[in-house]
């Protein structure tokens, strides 16, 4: 029921759970995040990690970055260069 809740939560988890329902559908999403959110609850009791949300923005930011490196990689394999280009 938790991880069904992330839909509309502002927060990494939310972001990640929103993603996921995009590419998996929201029934695999739904058990992937419950898993998720097993295992921060696991650590936090057992280890006594204590979770810091790092926001919605900052898994956006991170994503963003990944798939930026991704697409260099494969640009380079096909013979090709990224150039930045200024936003306009």
């Amino acid at each position: 029921m938790a991880a069904t809740t992330l839909r509309l939560s502002n927060t990494y988890l939310g972001a990640q759970f929103r993603r996921f329902r995009t590419r998996l559908g929201a029934p695999i999403a739904i058990k992937a995040m419950a898993a998720k959110l097993a295992r921060l609850v696991y650590r936090m009791l057992r280890y006594g990690i204590k979770y810091e949300d790092q926001g919605a923005a900052f898994y956006q930011a991170q994503r963003r970055h990944i798939q930026i490196k991704q697409l260099k990689v494969k640009a380079a394999t096909l013979g090709y260069q990224l150039i930045r280009v200024p936003a306009a």
